[in-house]
């Protein structure tokens, strides 16, 4: 069964993969539409592969590594599930 996409569950999904990867578990901002890698701070390279592993489950698409391109922030996260998901 396939998760219903809205952007208030793609943030936070997209948070708590990011907090999953932290060593403190917590951010230092939350995650809204506007952020992106580097805002919070703690979503960076190793937190990447949290969130993309997390969209995956959580949306319950099959991602290919080349999809990691759309990852670098909330919007451009969101316009691919759309794209996937209609599919």
């Amino acid at each position: 069964m396939t998760a219903e996409l809205s952007m208030g569950k793609l943030c936070t999904v997209i948070e708590d993969g990011i907090k999953a990867a932290s060593p403190s578990g917590e951010l230092t901002e939350t995650v809204t539409e506007a952020s992106k890698m580097g805002a919070p701070r703690e979503w960076d390279s190793l937190s990447f592969v949290a969130v993309f592993n997390a969209v995956s489950e959580a949306f319950n698409v099959e991602l290919e590594y080349d999809d990691a391109i759309h990852f670098r922030d909330v919007k451009s996260i969101h316009e691919f599930l759309e794209e996937v998901m209609a599919a």
